[in-house]
């Protein structure tokens, strides 16, 4: 466990408000750092974009800068890789590529693809491993795993609500939006199920594992963020600072940084 953790709670940074300004936001949903400059990338979805803010919170850019068929209608899932951002987009049912600077790489929508067990279907949460292989929560009870060079390689069925996907070592670890089961586990090797545990959540849409395996996941239903260690033990709720909690993430210095969409809608640092 970071050792911060037992002491996070207090807001140290805050930044933004409801609004079409930069650095404001309205629906923000999925939060990813990148590695390397630990610069924080937001899906702001309803503002149709991806906002770029510094570790210390400050707005540095935004993209797409303008509409055309190269950007999402509502951006909901990030995932950053060395080179690359993932960006889903739920309401047009799309993936999108982009440089870290907001340099369009490539997209593909479902009506792009022909086939209709290829498409995407609504998508959710998004993790890509080193092969570049992108894990996609979406629609029908179902995570699809596409290569962007590729068709859709794979579906995993009967996940009751996928929301958001990690990866962990040789696992691929869904969360799921019921009242039964907060997270389901997968081989990644052959995509079968290990088990399913309930994390006695009551509305999750985001998560975040850390460098040590701990998972952090918001629960908006209970306005509260939950902290369980690698066995899946609780460790610690917050609470207090999470109306509507959504996006989260952990930077190199161990402090969670969290976005919420009814809570003035504020990136804070903890």
């Amino acid at each position: 466990m970071h050792s911060c953790y037992e002491t996070v709670g207090e807001i140290i940074k805050a930044k933004g408000s409801w609004g079409t300004e930069e650095g404001f936001f309205r629906g923000p949903k999925t939060l990813a750092i990148e590695e390397r400059s630990q610069n924080i990338y937001i899906a702001d979805g309803i503002n149709s974009r991806i906002q770029v803010f510094n570790p210390e919170l400050q707005y540095l850019f935004h993209f797409p800068k303008c509409k055309h068929i190269e950007m999402p209608d509502y951006p909901w899932g990030i995932y950053i890789t060395e080179m690359l951002v993932f960006v889903t987009d739920k309401s047009g049912s799309g993936l999108y590529i982009y440089l870290h600077d907001g340099t369009s790489v490539s997209y593909y929508t479902d009506q792009s693809i022909v086939k209709t067990e290829y498409k995407i279907n609504y998508p959710y949460g998004i993790a890509v491993d080193t092969e570049m292989f992108a894990y996609i929560c979406g629609a029908k009870n179902k995570l699809r795993i596409f290569q962007p060079i590729m068709p859709m390689v794979q579906e995993i069925e009967n996940i009751p609500n996928p929301i958001d996907v990690k990866l962990k070592g040789d696992t691929i670890i869904v969360l799921v939006n019921t009242n039964d089961i907060s997270i389901m586990i997968f081989s990644k090797a052959d995509r079968t199920k290990i088990t399913s545990i309930n994390l006695d959540t009551k509305y999750t849409e985001f998560m975040h594992i850390d460098i040590l395996g701990n998972i952090l996941i918001s629960d908006s239903g209970c306005n509260e963020l939950k902290i369980y260690n690698s066995n899946y033990e609780s460790i610690r709720i917050l609470r207090g600072h999470f109306s509507n909690i959504k996006g989260l993430s952990v930077n190199k210095e161990g402090r969670i940084i969290n976005v919420c969409e009814k809570d003035g809608s504020r990136l804070k640092i903890l």
